[in-house]
């Protein structure tokens, strides 16, 4: 027997709001990278006011995302499951930070800091996403789960190579720089945000 589907639509403005609050999540990311480069002293203090502030910029990009989509049936979220994924988020971004504003970032870094990142972001959009209580429940698609996956480590290792090489940069280009990144940045957590949701 043929499944049968539930139609839902987005709301454009609520579509725009979660890229923009990527962007700016994004934005506080690249500043704080910087920040910590230049200030070592405080470095445990910046890495932690920039994992909360980053992973809830993230963590609500995400919720706004899911928001703007609506179905014709009742909604609603499990409390546990929506707080594991904001740890998620805040993990990753955190973990994002502290690889990105090392003195160096060889390879090996480079590779483990994509991994866990990406893995930490599909958590906290897959948790997200259980997290929905609704019947009938969610019917994957396999391709597309798969999909917003390599999205999602792509995304990450793009993230931190950015974050670690615009400390490079001359000031006289470091705003203009900085907001094309955050664009950037904000339009690749976006990507895989939809990518993961049009898997469902």
């Amino acid at each position: 027997m043929t499944p049968a589907y539930l139609v839902g639509q987005f709301d454009p403005a609520l579509v725009l709001l979660s890229y923009l609050v990527a962007v700016l999540a994004a934005y506080t990311a690249i500043d704080l990278v910087h920040r910590i480069s230049q200030n070592r002293a405080r470095e445990k203090l910046w890495l932690a006011l920039g994992a909360l502030a980053m992973g809830i910029g993230i963590w609500g990009m995400h919720f706004i995302g899911m928001q703007s989509f609506t179905l014709p049936i009742a909604l609603g979220f499990d409390p546990a499951k929506t707080v594991v994924s904001l740890l998620a988020a805040i993990a990753a971004a955190g973990f994002a930070l502290w690889t990105s504003s090392r003195e160096r970032m060889d390879r090996r870094a480079a590779v483990v800091g994509t991994v866990l990142v990406g893995a930490g972001i599909c958590a906290m959009h897959y948790v997200g996403m259980f997290a929905m209580e609704m019947r009938p429940g969610i019917d994957w698609h396999a391709g597309l789960v798969v999909a917003s996956v390599a999205v999602a480590v792509a995304a990450s290792g793009a993230t931190l190579w950015v974050l670690f090489r615009l400390r490079g940069i001359a000031r006289r280009h470091q705003l203009l720089a900085r907001f094309g990144a955050a664009l950037a940045i904000g339009l690749a957590v976006v990507a895989m945000h939809y990518t993961g949701m049009a898997a469902a």
